[in-house]
């Protein structure tokens, strides 16, 4: 499964029957609790009269300021493409359950790889030792490592919850506004 083409069709489908999704990169809730007014995502206002905060690893920080703290924290992993040059170097999606790294072959050129989830906050680097741990436990498990060819990595946050059930449902004190988020497990 390709993460960045996983919710296009909700996202389409909601739209068709009149949801309004805002992607960006800071959000706010305007309102005290019981009723959320609006939201503003990057300095554009959105008025409604349901509010679904779906914001996964932030979503904590955008519930805080309505008194409300979810127990959810950000848990990072790394991710790694790379090229393939045409090889079909993993056939099937893969899990190396003892290091807990996935390996896709999303298509024929493109293989993605992607660390374990660490509990390390919004923290986005990484260290070089820790980079080169993803490559190294590959060479261990494709016959064709060599083909391999690094185009970028990048960081992924999830959400994380002490039980590693999804937290859904209405925020507590308020009565126009739900929390959906996943887990990283």
């Amino acid at each position: 499964m390709n993460p960045a083409k996983l919710f296009s069709q909700p996202r389409e489908k909601l739209s068709k029957m009149g949801a309004r999704i805002l992607i960006g990169k800071e959000a706010r809730l305007i309102g005290t609790p019981p009723r959320i007014n609006s939201a503003v995502v990057d300095s554009e206002k959105l008025t409604g009269d349901v509010f679904v905060v779906a914001a996964g690893a932030w979503s904590r920080e955008l519930c805080r300021p309505l008194g409300y703290d979810p127990p959810i924290i950000p848990a990072r992993g790394l991710a790694m493409i790379f090229d393939t040059g045409g090889a079909k170097l993993a056939g099937y999606p893969t899990l190396l359950e003892d290091y807990g790294i996935p390996v896709v072959q999303h298509n024929q050129n493109t293989l993605s790889v992607t660390g374990f989830f660490e509990l390390r906050g919004f923290q986005n680097t990484f260290s070089e030792s820790r980079k080169s741990w993803l490559p190294n436990i590959l060479s261990k498990h494709l016959e064709d490592q060599n083909k391999l060819r690094y185009v970028k990595e990048g960081v992924g946050f999830r959400p994380c919850t002490p039980d590693q059930l999804p937290l859904i449902g209405r925020v507590p004190r308020c009565e126009n506004l739900f929390i959906a988020t996943d887990t990283a497990a």
